[in-house]
């Protein structure tokens, strides 16, 4: 019966930036944790190089594998210590091709294991001067075979030419005046493109504009786009990062669902909505900041980014989608602001690393299933602000031993809310309103484990 209890609150459940390095979740190694990075493994460079300084803590001997195709730019100074803290520096050379170019450096112990993967993902040059108002510009891999537009007739301009320049190292588009428009589903399924430059006469990247483009690692974004609408980068999987302008107003629904390469993003300081999907399955995400002038984080953002590790969610953020974070299992803490009226269901079910969640004064609703299956809460702090909370909201928390509610006046509460956490799991609630929790609907199911707190 419990485990079809369990499956039902999931049932139920279901129903951003930039790019920054982080600190070590853990200064020195534990036997769970012999060997951590600062970074979170992934690092996005100029195309200028330079040195990325990596901090590491370690119990264990390694070796440092680069690929032997990224040799040539990418090297290691030997920077170690005899301590169990250490740095390791890495050179990167310029970049002088028009190419995004990646590699991934692995640290491995004595037998062979890979205790750790980093990406370092360095930034195509661009030429100079910028694409002009009547071109687009791009890559394929190939100079003699062009890449042709799916839909010629979407940019409100006609093509004269699509011819390689030999200077650039880049195939031109030309048209016959300025381009406004990269239209609904312009370069969908051209799969052999590896990346494009967009001039800034640009306002809008229309409705899968560039979906199934399998191959394309890079795109610029110019800062007079305001608009780009829904499926327009769907399933670019070797897409790595990408830089969203402050001109940008709306990331539309599913924009950047299936990036699975997408490590990288940065939210321009003017998007105030993130749409439905619009992030879901990004599953190298490592990070994502969402700035203070998003008001919306839709349905299913980012569900499923498996490898997201960290979010900062901005002041300004007062919905945050149903589901928005299902299933973002590396997802270790997270601070709801204050400006949150309502946690929706399923926001955070199933974020099994979750340690450490901050809820706002400013969250009246904690939704059905928000926290279902975060098996590493250890503790949580509910508001006085919060008066209700959702059915199996904290269900299946098995390490959560510790819950502290204040709210004088009990929450309207929701059946299974605490059920199987861990063992001995105390409730803590105002002092002079223990009895009223005890005896109030749903909250009288955890009578044993109410006990009075001085807040």
């Amino acid at each position: 019966m419990k485990k079809q209890l369990l499956l039902i609150a999931f049932i139920f459940g279901v129903l951003v930036v930039g790019c920054e390095n982080l600190l070590p979740n853990e200064q020195t190694p534990t036997p769970n944790h012999v060997f951590v990075t600062d970074g979170e493994g992934a690092y996005i460079l100029e195309p200028d190089g330079g040195e990325v300084v990596v901090t590491i803590a370690t119990n264990v001997d390694y070796s440092i594998v680069i690929p032997e195709e990224a040799q040539a730019w990418l090297s290691v100074a030997e920077t170690r210590t005899d301590s169990r803290m250490e740095t390791q520096t890495f050179i990167i050379a310029k970049n002088d091709s028009f190419e995004t170019r990646l590699a991934n450096v692995e640290f491995v112990d004595g037998g062979g294991e890979v205790l750790k993967t980093l990406l370092f993902t360095q930034k195509a040059a661009l030429p100079d001067p910028s694409c002009p108002s009547n071109e687009i510009w791009y890559t394929n891999g190939s100079t003699t075979e062009p890449t042709e537009p799916r839909e010629e007739d979407a940019f409100g301009v006609n093509i004269i030419s699509n011819t390689f320049d030999a200077e650039k190292e880049r195939w031109v588009i030309e048209f016959d005046g300025d381009v406004t428009t990269i239209g609904d589903e312009a370069f969908e399924y051209c799969s052999s493109l590896t990346s494009v430059t967009i001039p800034d006469s640009v306002t809008t990247i229309g409705n899968g504009a560039f979906a199934w483009c399998s191959s394309l690692i890079s795109i610029t974004i110019p800062d007079s786009v305001t608009t780009i609408a829904r499926y327009a980068f769907y399933e670019c999987d070797s897409l790595t990062s990408v830089t969203i302008p402050d001109s940008v107003t709306t990331i539309g629904a599913h924009t950047f669902e299936g990036c699975s390469s997408l490590t990288s993003v940065t939210i321009g300081d003017s998007v105030t909505t993130i749409g439905w999907s619009a992030f879901r399955i990004c599953i190298s995400l490592t990070s994502v900041t969402i700035g203070d002038s998003v008001t919306t984080i839709g349905d299913y953002a980012f569900e499923d980014c498996s490898s997201l590790t960290s979010v900062t969610i901005g002041d300004s953020v007062t919905t945050i989608g149903w589901s928005a974070f299902i299933g973002c299992s590396s997802l270790t803490s997270v601070t709801i602001p204050d400006s949150v009226t309502t946690i929706e269901s399923g926001v955070f079910s199933g974020c099994s690393s979750l340690r450490s969640v901050t809820i706002g004064d400013g969250v009246t609703t904690i939704g059905g299933s928000a926290f279902a299956s975060c098996s590493s809460l250890t503790s949580v702090t509910i508001p006085d602000s919060v008066t209700t909370i959702g059915y199996y909201a904290f269900i299946g928390c098995s390490s959560l031993t510790s819950v502290y509610c204040k709210a004088v006046t009990p929450p309207a509460g929701g059946y299974y809310m605490f059920d199987d956490n861990a063992s001995g799991r105390k409730i803590y609630v105002p002092t002079e309103s223990v009895e009223a929790y005890k005896s109030a609907e749903y909250w009288n199911d955890y009578a044993d484990a109410i006990e009075g707190y001085d807040f």
